[in-house]
């Protein structure tokens, strides 16, 4: 009896050094080093779709600013050439006793066009 447990006992020790020779531990430890690899590759990925991200959203915040600003123009634009129109008016007409100014309605024509004009182009600078 005691030859056989010492064999045993033998047999156990050469197995436990030379190590597991079983291939689907193998097959296991490459299929986790690939998804390791895998894993790593998505981690990267992410890292520069949180960068494109955060580009984006500067440039859309940057953008949205710029048409605030544009769009805070307009009505400025608009009193201003309401008020050339006005000034011209003025300028090129006559006064009434009841306040109203006289202008002769082929001048009148031109400087309500040159009026339009200048609407024109204030929503075409500051419109959206």
């Amino acid at each position: 009896m005691k030859r056989t447990a010492l064999i045993t006992a033998a047999l156990v020790i050469a197995g436990s050094t030379t190590g597991c020779q079983d291939s689907r531990v193998t097959n296991l430890e490459r299929r986790l080093t690939g998804l390791e690899q895998q894993v790593t590759g998505l981690e990267q990925r992410l890292i520069r779709l949180e960068q494109s991200t955060q580009k984006l959203e500067s440039e859309l915040k940057k953008s949205a600013d710029e048409e605030s600003n544009r769009s805070a123009k307009l009505p400025g634009c608009l009193s201003d050439a309401n008020a050339a129109y006005e000034e011209n008016v003025m300028k090129n007409g006559t006064k009434d006793r009841n306040g109203t100014y006289y202008v002769p309605p082929q001048l009148l024509d031109e400087l309500r066009r040159q009026k339009q004009a200048k609407i024109e182009e204030c929503k075409l600078l500051y419109s959206k």
